[in-house]
């Protein structure tokens, strides 16, 4: 994402809103933040591409549904092994 392009511009600003309005001073409070902004319109992003693709002219519950879909994963996107599962599986994964 650009520093210039409207998505940018609007995540920033709303880092800068939600920042005044909740409080936060500390460096790291306002990067988690910024990231969980970035995920939410990733997310959003992708549950749009996904309402886009569906064949006639879905509704506003459709996009309800994929907006759903695409948030019951979030949680499991911030813990994504930096290895893929297989490797893991065969014993070259990190060890906890």
């Amino acid at each position: 994402m650009c520093a210039e392009c409207p998505q940018a511009v609007a995540v920033r600003a709303a880092a800068e809103i939600l920042t005044r309005r909740l409080r936060v001073d500390d460096p790291g409070d306002v990067l988690r933040l910024r990231l969980v902004l970035d995920f939410f319109v990733a997310a959003h992003r992708h549950a749009l591409e996904a309402w886009v693709a569906l064949p006639g002219a879905p509704g506003r519950d459709a996009l309800a549904a994929e907006l759903r879909c695409v948030f019951d994963v979030v949680p499991d996107a911030s813990d994504f092994p930096a290895e893929p599962r297989t490797a893991q599986a065969a014993g070259r994964g990190r060890s906890a």
